[in-house]
C-alpha cells in the first residue's frame, strides 16, 4: 500500500532502459517524451511513500514525465543539484505509483 517506484535519468538513459519513448515531432524537433507502455520495473528503485519526502538529483534541470498533482511537490535548485520535495505524499502518489524524472546534467 505504501510502495511506489521511481527512476531518474537523461533522455538517452531512460530510452535505453526502455522507460520512456519519444513520439511525434519533425526532424528531431518537438518530440514528446512519455512513459513506455511495457517498461521494465527493474530499472526503478522501490520506495516507501510514507517516509520519502526528498529526492536529491544531480541535475541542472528536471522534468517529471509521469503525472503528479502540481501543488503536492516542489522542485528546488541549489549549487549541488536539484531537489524534489514531496510535500503531500498522499496527493503526490494518487495519480501514479511510478515517478519518472527526466534530468539534464550539469
Amino acid at each position: 500500500l505504501n510502495t511506489a517506484w521511481y527512476t531518474a535519468g537523461t533522455t538517452k538513459e531512460l530510452i535505453k532502459k526502455g522507460v520512456i519513448s519519444s513520439e511525434g515531432g519533425f526532424i528531431g524537433l518537438g518530440k514528446m517524451k512519455k512513459l513506455s507502455e511495457n517498461f521494465n520495473t527493474e530499472n526503478f528503485s522501490q520506495v516507501d511513500i510514507s517516509t520519502l519526502k526528498l529526492i536529491k538529483l544531480e541535475a541542472q534541470k528536471v522534468k517529471l514525465i509521469t503525472t503528479h498533482v502540481a501543488d503536492s511537490y516542489s522542485i528546488v535548485s541549489t549549487k549541488e543539484g536539484t531537489n524534489l520535495y514531496i510535500q503531500n505524499p498522499e496527493k503526490f502518489w494518487s495519480a501514479s505509483k511510478y515517478l519518472v524524472v527526466l534530468i539534464e546534467k550539469k
